[in-house]
Parts: C-alpha cells; sequence; structure tokens
C-alpha cells in the first residue's frame, strides 16, 4: 500500500491509498480524511483512469494471455529489481553515498541553525566530509575487492564469448538462465525488503496519529488458562527479562527468544515469579529438550543475564517438556543454615540433610551401601561436599570414619572426628589393605553372624566409611586396593567416596566413575560431566560444567552440585547447593565427637581377618630355596598397629582377640628371633617352643602346630633349602610369621 497523493482539506489531510499487490490493477482503496471531528473516514472515490498498463493488461485477459502477463511482467520486473539493486549498491559504495549523506544532513542543519559561529563549524565539517570522501573514493577505486570483482567480471566476458564460438550459444543460454534466475530471486528478496520498511512507516505513522489498532502485540486470549503459545504473539524482537513484571510479560519475552533461535517451541506454562527470577515449563513440538540447552548460552544474551543464569531441566516425566529457570539472583539465598546432629544422635542408614535444590526442596542422602565419586574442579567445593558428608558419618552409632588425603588435608577441621586419617602413601596403602582384608573376613563371618547376604551395621558390627579425596595422587597400589575395595566392601558394610578434580580416565585411571552407585558434581569440565553422568547426560539436562569455580574473591557456584543416584530419590538434573558450615562450627563438632568416643572395628570381623589370604601382589616374593627375591610392598598391621601408624588415639580396650593360634605365631617368631635365626624346620620349632613355654605347649606335635600356625594366618610349611644337614626340608620362615601377625 503506498500514498498516491495528499490534498488539503480545510482542516484536515485527505490521503489517496492504493495497494497495487493486494487487489486488482484497476481498484483503488479509495481516499480517507485524517484529523477534523470525524477521524479517520473513507471517502467517495471516482472512477481512475485506466493507465497504459491497465490497458495492455485487459486486452491481454481478452486474448487469453492473461495469465502469461501477469507472469511474465512480474518476472521481469522483479529480475531487473535484482539486477539493478546490487549494482546500484556497488556504485553507492564506489561514490562514496554515506557521506554525501551526511553533507546533506549538515547542510540541513546549517539552514536552520541561527547561531553564526555555528555555522561556520559545521561549514568546515562539510569540507572535512568532502574531503573524507574523496580519499574514500580514491581508495575504494583501488581496493582489492574491486580490482578482483573487474577482473571476474571481464574473464566471465572472455569466457563466454570463447564458449559461444567453439560450442554455440548453448552455453551463454545457459548462463543466462542461471543469472536470470538469481536475479529474479534477489529481486523478491529486495520487494519483500520494502514492502516491510513500507509497513513499517505506515504503522508508526497511524500510531502517531492515535490509531490504535495500529499497535501490535500479543492477541486478547495470549494466555489463556495459563497457556502461551508462539500463534498468539505479534510482531516483535526478544528484549531483556528484567522489564518483565507480570506473567504474560515474562511469557512474552521467553517466547520471542526461544522462537527468535529456532527452538520449536509448542506452548510455555506454569510461568511463575520467584525470588530469585523466573520459571517456566517449555514444551517443543520436535525432538527434544536438548535443543533448548544447546542455545542456553544465546538466550542468556537475548535475555541480557549472566553467563550460566539460563538453566534448563528437562522432565523425567514428559519428554517434550522442560523447566526452564532464568535467575537474576542467588536461588539459594534463603536456603536454611545446616542442622545440628550430637555425637552418636543418628544411625548410619537413616538420610540426613546436607543440601537444598534450586526450588527448595531438601537434598537428603545416606552412604549405607553406597559406593560413590564426588567431581568438582579446584575451586568447586569438593572438600565441603566431603565435609557435609563426613559430618553425616561421625554423627553416627554404628559407623567409624576413614579420611584419606594423599595431598591434602582430607576433612580439615572435622579431621579428628574421624577414626583414621592417613595422609603419607603409606598410611593409605595400609588403611587400605586392612579394609580389603576386613572386607574378605566378614563375606566368612555374615552367615555364622546370621545376618544372611550383607552385614547388618549396629554399634556392635560398625560399618567402615571411607572419603577418599584428591584419590588421582594416591600411589598405584593404592588405587589398586581402592579398586578391589569398590567391587567387595558393598555388601560388607565397607563403603567408599572417591573424590576428584576431573571424571576422566586420565584422572581415575580406571573408567570407575560410572560404575558406582551415586555421583556428586561440582562446576567441572563438560568431558567430566559425560565421564561421569554419561555420553548423553549433556542433552538429558547434566549441565555442571556451566557451573562457574571460586575465585579468590568470589565464591561464584562453589558448592552446586548436580547429584545422581542418590537413594531413594528420583534421578532429576536439578541444582543443589551443598550446606556450608559457619566458620568454626565443624572443629566444634569434632572435638564434641571425638570427646563423646570414637568406634573401633568389631572383635568378629578382627579374629576373623586371620583366616583370610592376602592378595598376591601384596606378599614377599621368594626362589626356590627360600630365598627373598622381593620385599612385600605393604604388610597387613593389626588394628592397634595401624592406629599408631596414622597417629591416632588407642582403642579404649584392646580390640584384636588373642586366641591360641595367635599366639602361636607370635611365641613362634619370638623364638626365632631369640635363636637369631630367620627360618625353623617344623620339628625343630614344636621343640623349642615346648622347652620356651612347657606349661602351653606340654603334648605339641608337629601336626597340632601345623594347624595352630594355619590358623593364624601363616599358611602351611614351605621349603627352607639347606637347613640342619637336610638338603631342602619344610618349615616355617619368620617373614611369613611377622606378616602373619
Amino acid at each position: 500500500m503506498s500514498a498516491e497523493s495528499i490534498q488539503p482539506a480545510g482542516d484536515a489531510t485527505v490521503v489517496r491509498l492504493s495497494d497495487r499487490r493486494a487487489m486488482p490493477a484497476d481498484t483503488s482503496v479509495g481516499t480517507i480524511r485524517l484529523g477534523g471531528e470525524h477521524g479517520v473516514e473513507q471517502l467517495p472515490d471516482a472512477a481512475p483512469r485506466p493507465t497504459i498498463r491497465q490497458r495492455l493488461g485487459r486486452a491481454a485477459h481478452a486474448t487469453g494471455a492473461a495469465w502469461v502477463w501477469r507472469h511474465g511482467t512480474s518476472a521481469a520486473r522483479l529480475t531487473a529489481l535484482g539486477v539493478a539493486t546490487p549494482a546500484r549498491r556497488v556504485w553507492r559504495y564506489e561514490q562514496g553515498a554515506e557521506f554525501a549523506q551526511q553533507i546533506r544532513e549538515t547542510e540541513l542543519m546549517i539552514a536552520i541553525e541561527a547561531d553564526p559561529e555555528r555555522r561556520r563549524a559545521l561549514s568546515n565539517e562539510i569540507a572535512q566530509i568532502r574531503v573524507a570522501r574523496h580519499q574514500a573514493i580514491h581508495a575504494r577505486h583501488r581496493e582489492n575487492a574491486t580490482l578482483a570483482g573487474l577482473g571476474a567480471g571481464g574473464a566471465a566476458v572472455v569466457a563466454l564469448l570463447v564458449a559461444t564460438v567453439m560450442v554455440g550459444l548453448v552455453v551463454p543460454a545457459g548462463a543466462a538462465a542461471v543469472g536470470g534466475g538469481a536475479a529474479w530471486w534477489a529481486g523478491r528478496r529486495e520487494e519483500k525488503r520494502r514492502g516491510e520498511i513500507e509497513a513499517a512507516v505506515q504503522r508508526a505513522a497511524l500510531i502517531a496519529a492515535g490509531e490504535p489498532s495500529a499497535i501490535e502485540g500479543p492477541s486478547p486470549a495470549f494466555g489463556e488458562g495459563g497457556v502461551y503459545s508462539p500463534e498468539q504473539l505479534g510482531t516483535g524482537q526478544p528484549h531483556p527479562i528484567a522489564r518483565a513484571t507480570t506473567a504474560a510479560e515474562a511469557a512474552e519475552c521467553i517466547l520471542r527468544a526461544l522462537t527468535k533461535e529456532g527452538i520449536p517451541v509448542g506452548d510455555i506454562s506454569e510461568v511463575e515469579r520467584k525470588p530469585w527470577g523466573w520459571q517456566c515449563i517449555v514444551r517443543v513440538t520436535e525432538g527434544t529438550p536438548a535443543a533448548i540447552i544447546a542455545k542456553a548460552a544465546d538466550l542468556e544474551t537475548a535475555f541480557d543475564l549472566p553467563q550460566g543464569a539460563v538453566r534448563p531441566q528437562p522432565l523425567v516425566e514428559r519428554r517434550a517438556c522442560a523447566r526452564l529457570r532464568l535467575v537474576q539472583s542467588d536461588p539459594f539465598a534463603t536456603a536454611p543454615a545446616p542442622e545440628y546432629r550430637a555425637p552418636k544422635s543418628m544411625g548410619v542408614t537413616d538420610k540426613a540433610r546436607i543440601g537444598s535444590s534450586i526450588d527448595g526442596d531438601p537434598l537428603l542422602v545416606t552412604l549405607a551401601g553406597v559406593m560413590a565419586a564426588i567431581v568438582a574442579s579446584s575451586g568447586g567445593g569438593k572438600t565441603g561436599i566431603l565435609q557435609a558428608l563426613g559430618e553425616v558419618t561421625t554423627a553416627c552409632r554404628d559407623a567409624i570414619t576413614v579420611d584419606l588425603d594423599p595431598h591434602g588435608d582430607g576433612l580439615e577441621d572435622l579431621g579428628p572426628a574421624a577414626r583414621l586419617q592417613g595422609r603419607t602413601h603409606e598410611q593409605i596403602e595400609h588403611a587400605l589393605l586392612f579394609l580389603l582384608m576386613l572386607c574378605k573376613a566378614r563375606a566368612r563371618l555374615r552367615k555364622q553372624l546370621g545376618m544372611g547376604r550383607k552385614w547388618i551395621t549396629s554399634p556392635q558390627h560398625p560399618a567402615l566409611v571411607v572419603l577418599f579425596d584428591e584419590f588421582p595422587k594416591a600411589s598405584a597400589l593404592a588405587k589398586k586396593l581402592a579398586f578391589e575395595l569398590l567391587l567387595v566392601g558393598r555388601k560388607e558394610g565397607v563403603w567408599v567416596v572417591l573424590a576428584s578434580q576431573g571424571g576422566t580416565k586420565t584422572y581415575l585411571g580406571e573408567s570407575i566413575a560410572q560404575m558406582l552407585a551415586m555421583q556428586i558434581m561440582g562446576p567441572c569440565k563438560v568431558g567430566d560431566t559425560r565421564a561421569v553422568m554419561g555420553e548423553g547426560s549433556v542433552a538429558e539436562g547434566w549441565l555442571p560444567h556451566r557451573l562457574s569455580p571460586a575465585t579468590d574473591t568470589d565464591p561464584r557456584d562453589a558448592g552446586h552440585v548436580y547429584a545422581k543416584g542418590v537413594p531413594g530419590a528420583q534421578d532429576t538434573p536439578v541444582e543443589y547447593k551443598i550446606h556450608e558450615h559457619p566458620k568454626g562450627q565443624l572443629a566444634r563438632l569434632a572435638e564434641e565427637r571425638r570427646d563423646a568416643g570414637l568406634l573401633d572395628p568389631d572383635a568378629d570381623s578382627l579374629q576373623a581377618m586371620a583366616s583370610v589370604d592376602l592378595p598376591d601382589y601384596v606378599e614377599a616374593e621368594y626362589d626356590v630355596e627360600g630365598n627373598l627375591k622381593k620385599e612385600a610392598p605393604v604388610e597387613l598391621l593389626t588394628w592397634e598397629q595401624l592406629l599408631r601408624l596414622c597417629e591416632a588415639d588407642p582403642p579404649a580396650k584392646a580390640v584384636t582377640p588373642d586366641t591360641p593360634a595367635r599366639a602361636a605365631v607370635r611365641d613362634a617368631a619370638a623364638a626365632m628371633d631369640e635363636q637369631g635365626v630367620d627360618r625353623m624346620r617344623t620339628e625343630r620349632l614344636v621343640e623349642t617352643l615346648a622347652a620356651r613355654s612347657p606349661d602351653v605347649y606340654r603334648g605339641l606335635t608337629v601336626e597340632s602346630l601345623r594347624g595352630l600356625l594355619g590358623e593364624g594366618g601363616a599358611g602351611a610349611p614351605v621349603t627352607l633349602g639347606p637347613l640342619d644337614g637336610l638338603s631342602n626340608p619344610r618349615g616355617y620362615k619368620i617373614g611369613a610369621l611377622r606378616d602373619a601377625l
């Protein structure tokens, strides 16, 4: 539609409008009157005089060539427009049209300027613009693009002439067809662009005249029933979400941004204003909500939000839907403080709250029967997560906490509440070997105690929870022992939590993170997310890699986590924050729990450990003659010895049972040591023990000694090499006896 004539009519203005695209060629909209007391009115329109084009069109119609005429003239017009538009733009660029426009605008300013000084300044500015234009024209004529275009055009003309001479008119005709088609397509785009500009100008004029119908926006039905769809939107562009004050305004803003990013939105619903921002449900019509996740960073730009503030969460119960959160402030500002737990006030199977979700729901966990992995980069809050778990286990009446860290200080202030702390490779290796042998002993002991298929924890038979921080920095032997412990510990009441700054094979050495029952991830890399949560986890909404670790001056997202495999909870990709304890509180809790008394393993398990075999890779190696080839990399210690090695408080009473078999092993080792030998034949050892302690070993035979030493963990007699005039008798070595102890 365009204005053909404007005429004054008293106190009003008469505008004649016509629409050459939407109406037949011989039809006009008519004449309207703007202004006056009647506002806008349509006036009678006299029959227009046919134009030459209209006459030719009627003649073509009369001859049956209307279709050819209409489409032919349209194609010719669009093709010409497609050719002329780029040529005109190139010409305007080469001639510095933008400088000419500046000159005209400055001349208009001079015409309305009354101040002589200002007029002189503007005249000088025009002179400077003209100089800049001449320089630009001179430079543009010599640009590489200009020279390349001229060269390409010349080469194309020469190529067509050569092709015409050699082949005929086939090649030029084909080139003309392709070029004409491209020009027609470009002409269509240009005509559409001009129409949009013209419509926008007319709409602006009507808005200025006070015409309400010209103001485009959502339809009156927008948001009926709490559901908002793109079809109800008017024209417009996305705008910052901060401008939204109502649910409808927020819905309009979200819909515009989603549709602009090419996301196939069906509708949005449940639009809610939260203390921290906005939340809604987005339903897609194609694919999955992974399309929203892929565009999260671009949506943050559209909404004018900080990095990581767009947080989509696909819904497990509705495959096509995702909960979209637009975070404008701290969503965890109103989270409750950590609750106080008195010493021995809970069981290890009880659930305890260690954090809150972004919606305010509690994060309830229990480590009973759980092997877990914690992954968070430096500054991601990994130590805080371990402390939150340790704060729960150290409050249990039926659990022993073991704190291992080969690089740092483990649970830090909470450390004294752990029964065992390992900081060196030696301490950690001995602790892990002890726990592995304890598991093997309990596997045989469960049936005797009537426990069934898994260890039943109680204050008399406590579980052991191992919190192993900086696992990648442990020794190779410690990693191997820990891996075996992960395989056998769950049923035996020995549960392990590994913590690492990365979740890939580079960090863990084995792809073990996904095989563990529970994973907790803080700020990390996207590769860690895929390695721990699964290959398709990012598309499913697990986004810990979009969290930011802390710096020295800004906590950012430290302590924010995604948790999977939490006992009793659905695996939903929702963000949590671990509750942070005030400064000094953990130290007070540790002192309080230590004073209340720390548990030791039960005597039944410790006694059963004497009858299990060590793994081959931790035993000493001997040659066929019984000579030591390789010392044992680590020895199996008693609980009391392990406590001394780790500098822990000794038990209140002896917990390692002193059975007759264990006493026999100890006495045999002492007898060899007293005589200054490292091996004895079984027969000579019987005589030595009987002479050393006649009251205890009166009536001892070779067979009974073999039984006692075997039960005590020393094994069967081995070959000793040349001894006592014999070539290779069998007996026992002091090293094996000490290993059994």
